[in-house]
């Protein structure tokens, strides 16, 4: 059917019928025009439906309602409408015998080639998990004493369009500089560490103001220390630019340290811990001393593994309680690295762990933790009086 005729196609005149005669012929109407428009889809999960509003009609459906119009000048009365309306649902009945069929089945070798990327990408996730982890276990093995936080440096390229009042950045550098002790943001040990590295010396605490800053009679710390701490902010950070040069940050080790999108990005440039602080962290107990404790507390046994999975599992479904209890298992969870051991075949990935183990989807117990960071953060900021 062309449009041509479909637009040919003139408005019925019912003016003379009554309540009851007007519904029964709206209804074969709108049976008549759901069945030109309709069509049937079949693909690999079954056959289904389809209805566009905006589609073309079958070939001939107009054509055969126009005749209908023709026939009774358009017009329908109280004594012609039971004739109209029985043409109608005949050149109804005779659509959905004709109903076109899509077939959108694919191919064994389709799906054998579907299968053989989403494998592929899921080996390449795991293999980004893994240079993770790597780096997650080599910055924890520096961790030194009472350390809450390691800090971060990166360097942002300019991504946005002005003409299109658009704004972003792109991380093209990251660098892991120094600690922050304490659970509250500190700018003091974030410019410390900014003038340890060279490439964010100029953001140290000793940097002096730029011109522009003099111009404004700012100081050097209403410059470079920014608390964006607002809904979709960039957290408190130091730096000149939002979008572009380099920018000084803490990340909570309790938290995702980097990316999984750039796991190997980050450059370790952190001390290696002092024998002191070895000791500090590892106190070596007399030889008399025997510990026994219960395997369940082993966070590399068995019962610790079913036990956190039992716990984390059923705090995923709780709406009204602490969420932070769901984190700590969490990260438990991820800290003890014996999650691996419930899966079956590959790959042994986090998000299918979740996802089969745990029975939620990764990204929603990430949504969980990263509302769990943003409260505390928030909550630090109000305690600290800013």
């Amino acid at each position: 059917m062309s449009a041509t005729a479909q637009s040919a196609l003139r408005k019925w005149n019912s003016d003379d019928l009554g309540p009851r005669q007007t519904q029964e012929f709206k209804k074969a109407i709108s049976s008549f025009e759901y069945e030109a428009q309709v069509h049937t889809e079949i693909n690999d999960h079954g056959q289904s439906t389809c209805f566009m509003l905006f589609d073309p009609w079958q070939p001939g459906a107009a054509e055969t309602l126009q005749a209908i119009q023709d026939k009774y000048a358009a017009t329908v009365t109280g004594e012609n409408h039971r004739a109209i309306i029985a043409l109608i649902d005949a050149a109804t009945a005779k659509l959905k015998q004709t109903r076109p069929v899509i077939d959108k089945r694919t191919t064994p070798e389709q799906r054998a080639e579907s299968k053989r990327l989403y494998e592929e990408r899921e080996r390449e996730q795991a293999q980004r998990d893994q240079k993770y982890r790597a780096v997650w276990e080599q910055i924890l093995a520096k961790r030194p004493p009472r350390a809450e936080a390691v800090i971060v440096a990166q360097l942002e390229k300019d991504e946005s369009e002005p003409w299109g009042d658009y704004s972003a950045s792109k991380t093209v550098r990251r660098v892991a500089i120094g600690w922050r002790t304490g659970k509250r943001e500190d700018f003091r040990q974030l410019r410390r560490a900014a003038a340890q590295f060279p490439e964010t010396r100029h953001l140290g605490p000793d940097s002096p103001v730029s011109p522009r800053g003099r111009e404004l009679e700012r100081t050097r710390a209403e410059e470079v220390e920014h608390r964006d701490t607002y809904s979709n902010g960039n957290g408190n950070w130091v730096g000149e630019d939002r979008y572009s040069g380099w920018q000084v940050q803490s990340i909570d080790l309790n938290s995702k340290l980097f990316s999984l999108e750039h796991p190997d990005m980050i450059e370790d440039l952190l001390p290696a811990q002092t024998v002191a602080a070895q000791k500090m962290t590892s106190p070596v107990m007399p030889m008399s001393t025997t510990i026994v404790s219960p395997s369940v507390c082993d966070p590399q046994s068995d019962a610790s593994l079913d036990t956190l999975i039992d716990l984390a599992s059923k705090s995923c479904g709780w709406v009204e309680r602490n969420a932070r209890y769901l984190v700590d298992k969490v990260e438990r969870l991820e800290a003890a690295g014996t999650w691996p051991k419930k899966l079956q075949g590959e790959p042994k990935t986090w998000a299918r762990f979740c996802t089969e183990v745990l029975g939620y989807p990764a990204y929603y117990i990430e949504y969980i933790r990263e509302a769990v960071n943003v409260l505390d953060s928030q909550a630090a900021d109000q305690g600290d009086g800013r």
